[in-house]
């Protein structure tokens, strides 16, 4: 049952799997790479409410909405 894995149609199951997964993890522990994309995010919401203290209030909606999947 294992073996046949590799078939088309459950591929694509799989895929879902892993972005599941990787969501769930990525709460627990980040890798270099996803930390540095987490601080391009944060920088550019800093940078996109022009400095006036707004961008704390701003990174915090867009952790709110982290657990959906993005695409």
């Amino acid at each position: 049952m294992m073996t046949r894995l590799r078939t088309k149609r459950n591929r694509q199951t799989m895929m879902e799997l892993r972005m599941r997964i990787r969501q769930q993890t990525r709460r627990k522990s980040m890798t270099r790479k996803a930390q540095k994309r987490l601080r391009k995010e944060r920088w550019r919401t800093r940078t996109a409410s022009d400095d006036t203290g707004q961008a704390r209030l701003v990174h915090r909606q867009s952790q709110a909405q982290l657990p959906r999947p993005s695409s």
